[in-house]
């Protein structure tokens, strides 16, 4: 078992080693594909991978551990969710990613050295980004458009991430104050301090015992524009009792600081790995 989630089977075949991935500790198959050698762990062929319900996640080729040729992913409910083509590891082409409700999200127009533009849409299919890409990254001058149309951002990136970023008001004028494009959500004190709710918090349930001193749960909840959280599921648990105790934790949590695009509060689906220690009662 390489993680605590999943265990491995890994077989010689004339093709190269083969490798099945299965959810722990339900046996559900996880992933299949080829890798070159055990110690390189670089994918070589076709690699799918799947939800936990069953659904295929994704499905592509790869050649010495980059992507070639079509990859697709599909949503959890089997809706489309990306089409993309590759050479050598770059995006090339035209690529497109979906909204889960099936609305065009993205669309790249990609040379075979995988750099050309990006428009990004709203689900209304209003504009909400364009700009060009260099080598599958984002370059230059990117216009950011406030779904009633007007632009409201403008950043510059080079290759490492935005720079210079300008906000805008709806007339056009710079505005003062924060200008921030692009923000996760944060539990309010940090990571260390959801590191110690946890590990104040976490109650072992009585009477389990499991193999692992310490395991994970696996969760994902939305963080909402208030910064309270909702819609929690539990993606993975050793055991029920731990999804339950996940929960409560989850419930107990209290407010994060929301995520922020175009410098606006925005609902983010966070996944997160609960770490809980086995305490004996």
């Amino acid at each position: 078992s390489l993680e605590a989630r999943y265990e491995e089977v890994i077989r010689k075949e004339d093709s190269g080693w083969h490798v099945w991935r299965y959810f722990y500790p339900d046996k559900q198959l996880a992933a299949d594909y080829y890798i070159i050698e055990p110690t390189s762990r670089f994918k070589h062929g076709l690699a799918l991978s799947y939800y936990a319900n069953g659904q295929i996640a994704d499905s592509g080729s790869f050649t010495e551990g980059y992507k070639e040729k079509w990859h697709w992913s599909w949503y959890e409910n089997g809706k489309p969710k990306t089409k993309f083509k590759y050479r050598n590891g770059l995006p090339v082409d035209t690529c497109t990613s979906w909204y889960a409700t099936g609305e065009t999200e993205s669309v790249w127009i990609l040379d075979t050295k995988g750099s050309g533009y990006r428009r990004d849409m709203y689900p209304s299919q209003q504009l909400k980004a364009v700009g060009p890409i260099s080598k599958g990254l984002q370059f230059g001058r990117w216009r950011y458009f406030d779904e009633a149309g007007p632009q409201i951002m403008e950043a510059r990136f080079d290759g490492k991430g935005p720079q210079n970023i300008t906000c805008f008001d709806t007339a056009g004028k710079k505005t003062n104050g924060p200008c921030i494009l692009e923000k996760g959500p944060e539990y309010i004190g940090g990571t260390d301090a959801w590191n110690r709710f946890l590990s104040t918090e976490a109650v072992w349930p009585a009477g389990l015992r499991l193999p692992d001193k310490i395991v994970q749960v696996a969760v994902s909840f939305v963080v909402y524009t208030d910064g309270h959280i909702g819609d929690f599921h539990v993606l993975h648990s050793p055991h029920p009792l731990l999804t339950k105790e996940a929960l409560r934790l989850l419930q107990l949590s209290g407010k994060w600081h929301p995520a922020v695009f175009m410098n606006k509060p925005v609902d983010f689906r966070y996944t997160s790995e609960l770490y809980i220690r086995q305490k004996y009662h």
